[in-house]
């Protein structure tokens, strides 16, 4: 390894697209993202805007200082961005852009970036404040196998992240088409009679689909609903915030997720602290089979399925929990629909903080079905959840082993042989 500055290895990029319109990406930076499609500005005008190639990366010089750097993978269509952000691009030869990508993320670039702004009222940091960064590089075939390791753990993670997606939607497409839509009393209703049909084709067993189909009414009845059926809501299903820690009751030592720690069905991380240490709003006691929804700003999707026990959560969560562990899928599916999150924040008030009382959450309206019906709908979605669940459970260990690997091999400190057992062990 050499000790270089970035100067050496990289070079500011300051071609303009040109002309008033464009009809490809245009991008905006994001501290979570990076490049993301979502712009928080767009101008009518967009000949002076810069454009960005694979390979490059890009930010705005008054929000680097807080990890905020965008970067163009392979496969992702080239695009353009603000005339006021600075996009550069690595050497070819001599530094992979891959690798620095993965540099930007290790210690040593975000202490650097957080003591090098200049300025009173904001920091910035162009490029030429960026070209003297100094960091230790090694050589290109080190570069390219320590990013094929790291990409591979990222790789991995992705993919379980579609997985995840699709298992979610699929659950959700089954919810939806039972108790929204009612699709298999209406197939029933309009004279189908092959079992599989009816169910929607989302079982392909036909002595399973069977069974299924009969649960279902042939015909609606007076109120719009299945015959038989009538208006409900969760409360069949499932409690309200039932356990809480006391000072008695409390462990030594909890582990804490808060709502901004849970982003769509993800509890994207949790924080251990000492029950004297922990915030005061940290009672809820949450349990496998839990469904959890903040109250506040629901719209923003803050809410997650609970795959284990031995979390605490934040006092700002509905707790909901199922009366019986057959129910965990449809309590979950019912509380997490888009339709149910859109009511929600609909019912949501306040000033700066709008929110629901928990009480709202647990009304969230479904029609009232016999039991059998929920352990039908268990039977179909239960696999799925617990696949999500590994998922998730998988994943946390690649980010573990990846956010061990990462500062090793940017520093040089673990041998490639090394780096390639410790990926062999986590996959």
């Amino acid at each position: 390894m050499r000790e270089v500055v970035l100067g050496e290895v990289a070079q500011e990029e300051k071609r303009r697209h040109g002309s008033v319109a464009y009809e490809g990406a245009v991008f905006g930076v994001d501290k979570a993202s990076g490049l993301t499609a979502e712009p928080r500005y767009q101008s009518k005008d967009l000949s002076r805007y810069k454009l960005v190639g694979t390979g490059m990366f890009a930010y705005n010089p008054m929000r680097l200082n807080i990890g905020s750097i965008g970067f163009l993978f392979q496969g992702r269509p080239e695009g353009i961005v603000s005339p006021d952000y600075v996009v550069f691009s690595c050497t070819q030869g001599l530094l992979v852009p891959d690798y620095f990508y993965y540099h930007t993320k290790s210690d040593v670039w975000r202490n650097w970036i957080e003591s090098a702004g200049e300025g009173s009222v904001r920091e910035r940091i162009y490029f030429s404040k960026l070209a003297t960064y100094r960091f230790m590089l090694p050589s290109l075939s080190y570069q390219e196998q320590a990013v094929c390791i790291l990409s591979a753990l990222d790789d991995k993670i992705e993919l379980n992240r579609q997985m995840n997606e699709t298992l979610e939607a699929m659950a959700q497409a089954i919810f939806r088409d039972w108790f929204v839509d009612f699709g298999p009393t209406r197939r029933r209703q309009q004279g189908v009679t092959d079992f599989i049909e009816i169910m929607g084709g989302l079982v392909t067993d036909a002595e399973r689909a069977q069974r299924l189909a009969d649960l279902f009414p042939a015909k609606f009845g007076e109120n719009g609903l299945p015959e038989g059926w009538r208006e409900g809501d969760l409360s069949q299903f499932a409690g309200l915030n039932i356990e809480s820690w006391g000072a008695r009751t409390a462990p030594s030592e909890i582990k804490y997720v808060d709502l901004s720690n849970t982003k769509w069905g993800a509890i994207e991380s949790t924080t251990l602290f000492t029950w004297t240490e922990a915030p005061s709003r940290a009672r809820r006691v949450l349990r496998e089979g839990d469904t959890i929804v903040g109250t506040v700003r629901p719209g923003n999707g803050s809410y997650a399925y609970i795959g284990s026990d031995g979390l605490t959560g934040s006092t700002g969560f509905a707790v909901l929990r199922p009366t019986r562990r057959e129910h965990s899928e449809i309590v979950y599916c019912a509380a997490t629909s888009r339709d149910n999150i859109e009511r929600l924040e609909k019912l949501a008030d306040g000033g700066a903080y709008p929110a629901v009382r928990p009480d709202v959450i647990l009304a969230t309206p479904m029609p009232a079905i016999p039991p059998k019906m929920a352990d039908g709908f268990s039977s179909i979605t239960a696999p799925m959840i617990a696949k999500i669940e590994h998922n998730k459970r998988e994943s946390h260990t690649l980010v573990a082993t990846r956010d061990l690997l990462l500062p090793k091999l940017m520093s040089g400190e673990i041998r490639l042989q090394e780096a390639d057992e410790v990926l062999d062990a986590a996959q």
